[in-house]
């Protein structure tokens, strides 16, 4: 996690140990914040005051408070001579959010080296406003749902048929089949005559005959 960036400008070095025995070294810088590096370009003769004048950004981890420099001398034929190097502490960029040191350096049997012209910006994150960008909006009520509004204007909710007791309840989604219910009392079924008169058995029927006619298949009493 980062504590904010910092922007480095390395301006240039003045009085720098030479590590040249003929003509003019080549100075370059490297600088380190946490695991992030840059380096310089190279200053071509530069000697003993090179300038460079290059801005570098950087993360801060949570809890690093300072920044290390290593200055190198460029050789062709041989390795690169180190200068000096130096251990800079940000506590007074990270609470007042600028610094503009001079940084001194050191060789790597601690004698001077020369020194370091920069400037250093900080920069906070903004944890606070990068959670509430990442927050979720808040969810509209009921009478705020714009699509709730719409269905019940344009398609409002279709009536249910109240289900009749001792029908069966009809399956939604398919085609509901008519429902068909007892004749009621005194219907015949179709084809069939109309219903004989009430015949009381063990009494003669006057005159011999059935009253209104009597319908097929039925003979005298």
């Amino acid at each position: 996690m980062s504590q904010g960036r910092l922007v480095v400008t390395l301006l240039g070095g003045t009085n720098l140990k030479s590590m040249q025995t003929f003509g003019r070294q080549d100075p370059y810088a490297v600088l380190q914040v946490g695991t992030t590096r840059y380096r310089t370009k190279t200053c071509t003769d530069g000697g003993k005051k090179p300038i460079w004048n290059e801005t570098f950004h950087f993360d801060v981890p949570v809890g690093l408070t300072e920044m290390q420099c290593v200055v190198w001398n460029r050789n062709i034929i041989t390795t690169d001579d180190t200068i000096g190097s130096a251990h800079i502490s940000l506590i007074k960029a990270l609470s007042e959010k600028h610094d503009h040191p001079r940084i001194p350096l050191k060789t790597n049997a601690g004698k001077p080296a020369g020194e370091l012209d920069m400037f250093i910006e900080f920069t906070p994150s903004q944890v606070g406003d990068k959670m509430a960008q990442g927050k979720p909006a808040a969810y509209p009520t009921a009478a705020q749902t714009p699509s709730e509004h719409h269905h019940h204007i344009c398609c409002p909710p279709r009536a249910q048929p109240e289900p009749q007791y001792g029908a069966p309840q009809p399956h939604y989604g398919y085609p509901q089949e008519p429902h068909t219910t007892s004749p009621p009392q005194g219907a015949w079924y179709p084809g069939a005559p109309s219903a004989p008169a009430a015949v009381q058995y063990g009494y003669p029927v006057p005159g011999g005959k059935v009253p209104y006619g009597a319908p097929p298949g039925y003979g005298h009493y």
